[in-house]
């Protein structure tokens, strides 16, 4: 799928995340991003940065020394902003309408969604 989106845009760099990038992975992925798709393309990882600029696109590993962990907000913060909702399933994101006026529609995408909704899993 995301070969037919990166084709049909055709960007300066396509871009993927969240991949599973374990001993033996990339590869797979790789060669099937390349079946449909030539262009610049590069599998980010956490802490990848991106410079783009009108000449050039640059992309590298942030350096960076892990900071401590943050302090935990208050019971108080908390509860002002709903609790706590210890089930995703409680939790709903929506998308602006302008940004879904901006989705490509993909096939193989929307039957998997189907799916999901078929099982009860969207």
């Amino acid at each position: 799928a995301a070969a037919l989106v990166f084709a049909a845009t055709r960007p300066g760099l396509a871009v993927s995340f969240h991949a599973m990038v374990a001993p033996g992975t990339p590869q797979p992925l790789f060669d099937r991003l390349r079946a449909g798709y030539d262009g610049p393309f590069l599998m980010a990882q956490d802490f990848t940065v991106i410079n783009v600029t009108p000449e050039q696109i640059v992309t590298r590993m942030v350096a960076f020394e892990p900071g401590p962990l943050p302090v935990p907000p208050s019971p108080e913060y908390i509860e002002s902003k709903g609790g706590v909702h210890p089930s995703p399933d409680k939790v709903r994101a929506t998308m602006p309408d302008w940004l879904s006026e901006t989705i490509i529609s993909v096939p193989m995408i929307e039957e998997f969604k189907e799916e999901l909704k078929a099982k009860g899993l969207l």
